[in-house]
């Protein structure tokens, strides 16, 4: 799993050229995982054991291979390699914005029935 991680970010992504993002292959991860646990091998009664700390982190043991320490310290380690990329939002034109804002105007204006549906207006004009 690990040099199909490596492969599969060297790939073409959709926001970069050059590679795939890093939570794109952390996906590759996820699905093994879900077929292990779902798979004969893991099931067995003595891996049912979880418990919750104080500050309401889960903990439960796993003979998955990718639970494994060596497997987290390589994710981590792809990760600070990799980075997380982001694309930044794009504003609106104010043209666009000014029709926004004078819908919710006459929609605060109105007497609506319901208190919630007007709060939410006037919280999402005023943001």
């Amino acid at each position: 799993l690990a040099l199909a991680q490596l492969k599969q970010s060297q790939k073409q992504g959709l926001n970069r050229l050059s590679h795939t993002q890093y939570d794109t292959i952390r996906r590759l991860r996820t699905s093994l995982a879900h077929v292990w646990e779902s798979s004969a091998v893991c099931k067995s009664p003595e891996l049912i054991f979880g418990f919750k700390n104080l500050k309401g982190d889960s903990f439960r043991t796993s003979n998955c291979p990718m639970e494994s320490r060596w497997f987290a310290l390589f994710n981590r380690g792809l990760l600070l390699r990799m980075g997380r990329q982001t694309e930044t939002n794009f504003g609106l034109d104010y043209r666009v914005l000014d029709v926004m804002l004078t819908n919710m105007e006459m929609e605060a204006n109105e007497e609506l029935e319901n208190y919630a549906t007007h709060r939410h207006v006037v919280l999402v004009g005023c943001f």
